[in-house]
C-alpha cells in the first residue's frame, strides 16, 4: 500500500507533496505514546482535527495511512496505521490509529 498525501482539492497545491516521502520518521519520538482525542469525518478515515495540550490542531494536509503490524508469531500483537500530519500553523506529527480498537496517538513531531 502506498502513502500519499490524502486531503481535499481545495487544499491542493505544487507544494503539498514536496518534500513528503513516504516512510518519514519524525526527528522525535514521544518515549511513550500520548493518546489523543481525535476528530475523522468517517470511523475508519484520517484524522481531521486533534487535541493536545489543551489546544485544537486542526490538520490541513494528511499522508497515509502507513500500516505497521507485528509478525503473528511475535508476542505481542501491534497492528496500526499511521498518518503524518501538517497543521495548519505548519507544524508536523506523526499519528496512529489502533486498528483493534479505533483509539489514536500521537508518536512523534517532525523537526
Amino acid at each position: 500500500m502506498g502513502v500519499s498525501p490524502v486531503e481535499p482539492a481545495h487544499w491542493q497545491d505544487a507544494s503539498a507533496t514536496r518534500g513528503r516521502v513516504p516512510g518519514d520518521r519524525p526527528l522525535r519520538l514521544r518515549p511513550r505514546a500520548v493518546r489523543l482525542p481525535v476528530m475523522s469525518i468517517a470511523p475508519e478515515g484520517p484524522p481531521v482535527q486533534f487535541r493536545l495540550g489543551g489546544r485544537d490542531h486542526r490538520i490541513a494536509r494528511v499522508w497515509g495511512p502507513e500500516r505497521i503490524e507485528t509478525g503473528w508469531w511475535r508476542s505481542r500483537c501491534v497492528r496500526r496505521d499511521y498518518y503524518q500530519v501538517e497543521t495548519g500553523g505548519g507544524e508536523r506529527f506523526w499519528l496512529f490509529r489502533e486498528l483493534t480498537g479505533g483509539a489514536w496517538f500521537l508518536h512523534g513531531e517532525f523537526a
